[in-house]
């Protein structure tokens, strides 16, 4: 009996060092793994900048030809072929962006567009005939339809002229002594009240005024405006004193950063962050994938040893590129962008702290009004209670960013109002992990 209970002990002692083993073995080969990434991932790097350094090298030998040699044709072709071969065989080995940061497009020569114009010439022509030869089959029911039309705008023609004839016109004035049908030409131009920003709720988060608001966010100036939703609105407007409108988000932008005295004392800087912003622009009309590949590859590029794109602080260069690939802020969102962003850390860092910064929280909630609570990826300790029944959400509401207050009465005399004023204000204040003062 003793001798077959060893046994057993020592089978069981005997086990545990081939399981050791085998752990040791699997953390071996997940190190020669990460290791082979490393040098697979280095080893694409260096071929791309390789690539790059060639079609630097062949710019500037075409640049050199058509300065010192004009003459020389054929060399000249010779060597631009030569540049736009580079291009490609960098583009191929780069998921298909270009040097230019940019989804690359091969050029057409002069052949190819000249067939690409006389196409659309034919098919233009070929629309032409199609719409005459519908309006000859149908002419006769138009002519019709434009004979009872005349008819009936010459029997209202001549109404009008004998009504004319009785009443003398009188122009209606308004109390001011100016005419009402001029002031109703005037309200027509100026649609949107001063101060007032006006978007379409319908449309996407990155089509909405968000830009516009971060930057009246981060210099302190969001209080002067008010945000109204049109259902009906193609674009976001924000109204000017005189009845003028400024339209489209950047444009906005531009206008609260100037009109406040905000905007970048250095020229160069500000420079810099309209080259940013105007590149930003460029890539909206590229699909989505394209479009974020050459983002996370452009901020590879130039994050590798900074934070922010422009200087040492959040600018609107920072706000302009996270609104092109698609203002990403709430959980769901930035959870795609991580995904897409995988192959660079540093992109990933990028997307991190600005979809954190409390200036573009403030917006994303500004946007989705009081209707919609927007969804920011929290720690379960920072998670917000659920809406108490009767109760709105605060417009711009963010958590750990709201701080209410109980004003005293002048009268100083306490009332049932006053209960009511203070517990709404301190259950705004601990919802959203503020304070009352």
């Amino acid at each position: 009996m003793s001798s077959s209970r060893q046994t057993k002990g020592l089978s069981k002692v005997t086990s545990k060092p081939s399981d050791s083993l085998a752990f040791t073995n699997t953390l071996r080969y997940s190190v020669l793994q990460v290791k082979t990434d490393t040098i697979r991932m280095t080893a694409i790097n260096n071929n791309i900048e390789s690539l790059r350094e060639k079609v630097t090298k062949c710019a500037e030998t075409v640049s050199n030809l058509k300065k010192n040699s004009p003459d020389e044709k054929s060399a000249i072709a010779i060597a631009v072929k030569e540049m736009l071969a580079a291009k490609k065989e960098f583009a191929d080995n780069n998921d298909g962006i270009g040097v230019e940061g940019k989804p690359y497009q091969a050029p057409m020569s002069k052949a190819e567009k000249k067939a690409k114009e006389k196409a659309e010439k034919t098919s233009k022509a070929a629309a032409a005939l199609d719409s005459q030869n519908e309006g000859a089959s149908n002419s006769k029911k138009a002519d019709k339809k434009a004979a009872k039309k005349a008819a009936k705008a010459a029997a209202k023609k001549s109404h009008k002229e004998a009504a004319g004839s009785q009443k003398p016109s009188q122009e209606k004035t308004d109390a001011g002594g100016q005419s009402k049908q001029s002031t109703l030409k005037s309200w027509s131009r100026m649609s949107i009240p001063e101060n007032e920003i006006v978007m379409n709720p319908n449309v996407p988060l990155y089509e909405r005024p968000v830009i516009a608001l971060t930057m009246a966010i981060l210099t302190n100036t969001i209080l002067d405006y008010t945000i109204s939703q049109n259902h009906l609105a193609r674009h976001s407007a924000l109204g000017l004193p005189g009845g003028n409108v400024v339209v489209g988000d950047i444009a906005m932008a531009h206008y609260l950063l100037k009109s406040k005295g905000k905007s970048a004392g250095d020229p160069q800087q500000q420079a810099l962050v309209d080259t940013w912003v105007n590149y930003a622009q460029s890539l909206k009309g590229f699909p989505d994938e394209q479009t974020q590949r050459a983002v996370m590859m452009t901020l590879d590029n130039n994050l590798s040893q900074r934070t922010y794109l422009v200087g040492e602080k959040f600018t609107m260069a920072d706000v302009a590129m996270f609104s092109a690939i698609g203002f990403p802020s709430q959980t769901e969102d930035r959870k795609l962008l991580l995904k897409a962003f995988q192959k660079s850390k540093t992109a990933q860092r990028w997307l991190k702290l600005v979809a954190d910064h409390p200036a573009v929280k403030e917006a994303t909630q500004l946007v989705l009004g009081s209707h919609k609570e927007a969804a920011f990826e929290e720690n379960e300790s920072d998670k917000m209670e659920p809406l108490a029944s009767g109760m709105n959400l605060l417009e711009g509401g963010v958590l750990g960013r709201v701080v209410t207050r109980f004003p005293p009465e002048p009268s100083g005399y306490l009332h049932i109002g006053h209960s009511k004023a203070v517990l709404l204000n301190d259950y705004y204040a601990r919802r959203y992990k503020g304070r009352l003062i």
